[in-house]
């Protein structure tokens, strides 16, 4: 009683019990809360905002901000930002065209399974029945023939000697690639339809590419990856035809 008297001289009131004193002290601690929150946020008014459109003086000296001020600002950053977003997506940067398939998905497969992936053909079909092998299967043929397999002008060609041995290229690449019993009559069949369908599908790609965009006299004359000269300009005699010409135009 005697210390909280000798502290607080200015009361001349000295407690006349001890809960009268502990109310008087928790008044104490309640004022100078009060007044700590008052300097924290003096001093935090005291800092250099850097919007200074955001702030209000209210004339006491002492700057509040505009917490709705804030708001508004954040928000309209937040708009600016995916319009800029929006803008760029749709009229900034192309579309990539498709790379070339390079295999890797197969070669993950494999490594899977600690082996190759098996191929079971069934009479009647040209694929496996299992979708997933089968899309592999069939991609499997399209890298085949786009890296190993010349482009000849009709497919019957391929069946004749020495075109032939392209077949044989062919379904030996298979093999490699593939844990599938190409002795079997249904297999090897359905390798052959296959690499035919694969084969179309390469012309018309190398047509699209190399022959329609240009002029004739700007089309290149020098052949590409797997294709002899004498093959690649028998390719595109077939195309300056007047038969293909016709069914171009």
């Amino acid at each position: 009683m005697k210390l909280l008297a000798e502290a607080f001289p200015e009361f001349n009131i000295l407690p006349k019990s001890y809960d009268e004193a502990k109310s008087i002290l928790k008044k104490l601690g309640d004022i100078s809360a009060l007044l700590d929150n008052t300097h924290m946020t003096t001093g935090a008014d005291a800092i250099t905002w850097p919007n200074q459109h955001s702030r209000m003086d209210d004339g006491d000296g002492f700057t509040h901000h505009d917490d709705n001020t804030l708001v508004a600002d954040v928000a309209d950053g937040i708009t600016q930002h995916g319009d800029h977003n929006q803008i760029t997506n749709e009229g900034g940067e192309e579309r990539r065209d498709r790379v070339h398939n390079m295999g890797r998905g197969l070669q993950r497969l494999n490594r899977a399974h600690c082996g190759k992936l098996q191929v079971v053909i069934t009479k009647g079909n040209i694929r496996p029945v299992v979708p997933l092998i089968a899309a592999k299967f069939a991609t499997e043929c399209n890298i085949i023939v786009r890296n190993h397999v010349p482009i000849l002008t009709h497919r019957k060609l391929y069946k004749k000697e020495p075109e032939s041995a392209f077949v044989d290229l062919f379904i030996g690449k298979l093999k490699a690639k593939f844990d599938v019993n190409t002795e079997d009559v249904t297999v090897k069949k359905a390798c052959r339809e296959m690499m035919k369908s694969a084969v179309r599908q390469q012309r018309y790609r190398l047509k699209q590419e190399y022959f329609d965009p240009f002029p004739l006299h700007l089309v290149t004359k020098t052949s590409l990856k797997c294709m002899t000269n004498e093959q690649w300009i028998k390719l595109l005699e077939l195309w300056k035809s007047p038969k293909k010409m016709v069914c171009f135009l």
